[in-house]
């Protein structure tokens, strides 16, 4: 398994937004963003003067909930559990956070589904690492590949396929609501 440094960046975007803030917030941090981006001269750097930067929330510390050797998770295939179509290996659980909040990796071989098309009340973000999926979301399909990130909104059935010749590695990021169940 590999990963590149640009499916890093883009999974910790899609993690910081997904973190599952609520669609509002990451409007406004995709707005905030953008208009950040656009070349826009201020009082300030008009005179020269240095602008000032943003306020930002105090840092806050870990926890004794979470020490630091339990917020690095490297992968370890003992670790991994078996599925019908390959593995799975639960970066973090819902119980980890405390709040539902997950990050899974799953390994689907060639011409597989992880599992039939379903909906639930989550919403549900994917992010693809390696191989060709096929996305089932409400009643449309597309194959995608490496360095794509899909989103199913809540109670939009879907589903994912193999739709390639080699496994299909994706990562799940989704909260659930239902915090003091199992995985």
């Amino acid at each position: 398994m590999t990963f590149k440094l640009s499916s890093v960046l883009i999974l910790g975007s899609v993690v910081s937004l997904a973190g599952l803030v609520g669609s509002e917030v990451a409007a406004q941090v995709v707005a905030a963003g953008r208009a950040a981006a656009k070349p826009a001269a201020s009082a300030a750097q008009a005179s020269g003067a240095a602008p000032t930067p943003a306020a930002q929330p105090p840092a806050v510390h870990l926890g004794p909930e979470h020490p630091f050797d339990k917020v690095i998770n490297p992968f370890a295939m003992e670790r991994s559990e078996k599925s019908d179509a390959g593995y799975v290996y639960w970066f973090f659980d819902k119980q980890f956070t405390g709040n539902g909040k997950t990050l899974k990796l799953s390994v689907v071989r060639p011409h597989e589904a992880s599992h039939p098309h379903h909906h639930h009340v989550e919403d549900e973000f994917w992010f693809v690492l390696e191989g060709k999926a096929e996305f089932y979301i409400d009643g449309k399909t597309r194959i995608v590949g490496p360095n794509t990130g899909v989103y199913a909104p809540s109670n939009v059935e879907h589903g994912i396929k193999n739709a390639g010749e080699s496994d299909l590695e994706y990562l799940v990021i989704k909260q659930y609501p239902d915090v003091g169940a199992s995985k």
